[in-house]
């Protein structure tokens, strides 16, 4: 007999007390409904890119060899409103690179493609209202700094980079570029990164990345990493096999021009003031950069 508070329990009572305690730290342990349990052990996710020859055309269609060849990633999960939930439209990321870019191409099904939402039409306004999708990339896979770059079915083209992990700085502006097209299936984008837009380790062959979906008419998000529905540089997978690259000179020369007239309407002619300016931009690391300004205008 075993003496357990009041009265003595028989081992039998005892046992069956130990089972059930342990089935209730089971269920303590494991994963919510609506969580994740770690996948691959509890490694972060990974995906090896593939060498391409010939870099495909960005026009928005997958009928280049390059994207038949491309590495695919297609477990996203769904973050917003129920995080980890199984997405409900499939997604699937093509990537391939080669000496001047990194491609990433996305087919992004749609059983309601005359539902999808593809509003704005402007280069230079946000696309947080339309259906889009976004390619994070931190080529120093530090988990801390990065750059994103966004696109909607109209191929507009939005770009940030990340502060201080969460924070996004939305006026950074890149090269780049990106073409989308909406069909019966959905809709596909295709973008196209150079390498000189970006500061990186040439011998680094590990960048951290992560890819993220919205479908605006119902408030979704899915994505391929996670975690408390961010999707920031600390919360992201890894691409590894980024060799042989090169990042130039690290020299971006930009003259600019403005022009202004001013014509009186009391008959004593007009006047018209032309003003040049220069920025040059010199990467003295892959990580810092320096800036010259010329006459700048600050308007």
């Amino acid at each position: 007999m075993i003496a357990a508070g009041r009265g003595l329990v028989t081992p039998v009572a005892y046992a069956r007390r130990c089972t059930a305690v342990s089935a209730l730290l089971g269920l303590a342990a494991a994963p919510a409904a609506g969580q994740e349990a770690p996948l691959d052990g509890g490694r972060e996710k990974t995906v090896r890119i593939v060498r391409t020859s010939t870099p495909p055309e960005i026009d928005g269609r997958l009928d280049e060899e390059a994207w038949a060849l491309a590495a695919q990633v297609e477990d996203f999960h769904e973050i917003q409103p129920t995080e980890y939930a199984p997405a409900a439209e499939r997604t699937v990321v093509y990537l391939t690179y080669d000496s001047d870019a990194i491609s990433i191409a996305a087919r992004l099904y749609d059983r309601q493609p005359s539902e999808i939402t593809a509003r704005i039409l402007r280069q230079g306004e946000r696309v947080f209202g339309d259906d889009w999708f976004s390619v994070l990339l931190d080529p120093f896979n530090d988990k801390r700094s990065g750059y994103r770059f966004q696109t909607n079915p109209n191929g507009l083209r939005q770009e940030g980079i990340f502060q201080n992990i969460t924070g996004e700085q939305w006026d950074w502006e890149g090269i780049w570029y990106t073409a989308s097209t909406i069909d019966e299936q959905g809709w596909v984008t295709e973008i196209a990164i150079p390498f000189k837009t970006l500061s990186f380790d040439p011998t680094n062959d590990t960048w951290g990345i992560n890819f993220r979906r919205a479908i605006a008419r119902r408030d979704e998000r899915t994505g391929w990493v996670s975690r408390n529905r961010n999707s920031d540089p600390s919360a992201s997978g890894v691409v590894v096999g980024l060799t042989g690259l090169e990042q130039g000179l690290g020299l971006d020369v930009v003259p600019s021009i403005s022009v202004s007239e001013e014509r009186r309407f009391d008959g004593t002619g007009s006047t018209t003031d032309t003003e040049p300016s220069l920025d040059v931009f010199y990467k003295l690391t892959p990580s810092m950069t320096s800036a010259l300004t010329i006459n700048t205008d600050f308007s």
